[in-house]
This record gives structure tokens, sequence and C-alpha cells, in this order.
């Protein structure tokens, strides 16, 4: 196994973290997307810094590790962490412990371990949204509220990948020029247009 590839499982299966640096370039990236009518892809209005794209491009090489799915190496902790959930509540059938716990494992495995294993720890203290404190979850809960750990990550790698796929606005580019000043022309249409539908009224006549 490479080094790069175990510093990916590794960090696969820690939870992931927020930074402040990454989180300001981001910011400042997201306020430079703009478009020109709503069904097209959003472009930068100036080019990113080089050195916000180097934090940017770190990290979504970190959230697409921290997203990635559980590896083998983590499932006997994983297999741990069910268990030791599933045992907080009655038993919900006479079959085999083991083998409940390992169809649960099959239904998340393909789950960040991180998300797993705190899914396992909110249900377990009784914080997950809409699962019984008296009654086992299903293995479909279970993975219900693993998604929900993750969905800030997933939001963020979105929004980092959108600002760092955008296609920027050069000084030189006289096609993006173009582009914005048409849609310069078509906003002082607008105005224009509405303008002139609504004439002002006379005081007198607002009045009556």
């Amino acid at each position: 196994m490479s080094s790069s590839t175990a510093i990916t499982q590794h960090r696969a299966s820690l939870a992931p973290a927020i930074d402040s640096r990454s989180s300001g370039a981001l910011a400042a990236a997201r306020n430079l997307l703009s478009r020109d009518y709503p069904a097209q892809p959003e472009f930068l209005l100036q080019p990113l810094p080089v050195g916000d794209r180097q934090v940017l491009e770190q990290r979504r090489s970190m959230l697409e590790g921290w997203l990635r799915p559980a590896h083998r190496d983590d499932y006997p902790r994983l297999t741990k962490a069910i268990a030791e959930m599933l045992g907080a509540f009655p038993a919900g059938s006479s079959g085999s412990e083991k083998a409940v716990v390992a169809k649960w494992l099959q239904v998340v495995s393909d789950l960040p371990a991180w998300a797993i294993l705190q899914a396992c720890a909110t249900i377990e203290k009784g914080e997950a949204d809409g699962v019984s404190l008296d009654y086992r979850p299903s293995a479909p809960r279970l993975r219900s509220v693993a998604r929900a750990c993750m969905v800030p990550w997933l939001e963020e790698a979105a929004q980092v990948r959108k600002v760092l796929t955008a296609e920027a606005l050069e000084p030189e580019d006289a096609a993006m020029r173009k582009r914005v000043g048409a849609l310069l022309r078509d906003l002082a249409s607008d105005l224009r247009g509405t303008a002139r539908a609504k004439p002002p009224q006379h005081p007198e006549a607002a009045a009556e």
C-alpha cells in the first residue's frame, strides 16, 4: 500500500474538521460567482488568487478523503460500534446477533467510517431525530442518521468544487467581456422597460 493511499484511508476514518483558512477562501470565492442567465452555469468575475486556489484544492482533497466509503480495516470497530448501539435496545428478534450486526454493516458500508460511528453514538445516546428511545432502529434508519452527519461536508465539497471548476473572467478575455457587457445591457434595458411600464403619477392623481 502506498503512503498516499494509507493517508487517505486514515483520513476517511476520522471525523471532518472545520478549517478557518479554507472557509475564508471559499467565502471570498463565492462572492466572485455570477451568471448571465439563471439557466447558464455560474462564472467567476475574476480568476481566484493563486493562494486561495491552492488552499481550496487542498480542502477539496481532504473532503474527498473524508467522504470516501469505510475501508475494510475499519470494519472491526464499526462492527463493535453497531453491536454496542443495538445492545442499548431490547433485542428485536431471536436470530443470531452476529448475523444482525453483519447485515447492518452491509447496509452502511458504502458510507465513511466516521459518519457510521457518529450515527451509532448519536442513536445510542438517544439524540437522533426520528429514532425511538424504546425500540431498535432499523438498518435504513442508521443509514439515514449517518447520511445526516455527512450533509454539511457534502455541501461544502459541492461549493468548493463549484468555485474551482467555474470559468473565470480573464482581463484579456474578449468573449467573457462580451458576455458581461451583454448582461449589463440587458439589465439596463429591463430597468428602462420597467420605468416605461409604470409612469410616475401626479401627486393629485395619486391622492385620488
